[in-house]
Order: structure tokens, then sequence, then C-alpha cells
């Protein structure tokens, strides 16, 4: 049986920082939406961990989270299943900002400090939010990118 998501998902691979507890990790979020994303990660958190996450955006930019370990898998050492799947229980004004220059104009989203934002009005769904072709990357970049945020953190 296949769940139906409450909010548009949106694949889009960013190094993301994440700590619980005095420990810090690393990997990257790859399922984004206003309400939770999915973090890659060799160590994932434990189901109902309360986490602190940066997402490094393009452009320099950083996002701030703050959000619960909703589900947690570790299938092998090398495998691209591993990570965490993460509710969002606060975000910032950049995570939104940067959420709907990938969303289509009539499901963009507002701030709010929770996740439960609902859709923006019908006036600012008019306004084209578009990401400058600078900030956009290759596929290629973004796996090299991936292959060595890992290399570093295994110590390879």
């Amino acid at each position: 049986m296949r769940l139906r998501r409450k909010h548009k998902r949106i694949v889009k691979r960013l190094e993301t920082e994440f700590s619980a507890g005095g420990l810090n990790s690393r990997g990257i979020s790859s399922d984004l939406s206003e309400s939770g994303l999915f973090v890659r990660t060799s160590k994932p958190f434990s189901p109902d961990t309360m986490l602190d996450l940066t997402i490094h955006l393009p452009g320099k930019m950083a996002a701030r989270l703050k959000g619960r370990v909703r589900w947690a898998a570790k299938v092998g050492q090398l495998s691209g299943r591993n990570g965490m799947g993460i509710e969002i229980i606060e975000r910032d004004e950049t995570f939104v900002t940067f959420l709907n220059t990938l969303l289509p104009p009539g499901e963009r989203i507002k701030h709010k400090e929770n996740s439960n934002a609902g859709p923006v009005s019908k006036d600012a769904q008019d306004q084209p939010v578009v990401p400058p072709e600078s900030e956009q990357k290759p596929k290629d970049e973004l796996d090299s990118m991936i292959s060595s945020l890992f290399s570093k953190r295994d110590g390879k």
C-alpha cells in the first residue's frame, strides 16, 4: 500500500549537517517538502530524536531547521538507502524561500514557524520565483559533491 503524501516532494541533493545531544553528523538531503525531508547518511539517529539541521543551499546560503526523526534505515555500509525520514518542526524563511523557487506557483508555501503552513495566497502565486542559472548545478557536479562529502566523512 503506497502512502499518499500531504505535500509535494522535491528531489534535490543538498549537503546537510545535523546534530542531537552533542553528536554532530553530515549527510545529503535528497527529498524535501514543506513538512519533511529525507537525509542520506551512514549514521542515522533513532526515531523520535529531535535534531537541529543546517541545509547548505545554492549561493552559499544555509537554512536552519528543527526536526524529529520519524524513521531510520541502516541497510548496509554502502547502501544509498541508509538514512532517516525527518518531520520538520520549525523552519526558517530561507528554507521556505528556497522551496518556493522549486514549486509551481499554485503550490508555493508561506512562512510559518511550524510544519503546518498552507499554500500562499492567490496574489503571491502570480509572482514568479526562479533560481538564477548561476545557482543551478549539473547532475554530474552534484554526484561529485556527494561522493566528495562521503569520502571526507569516512576518512578516505
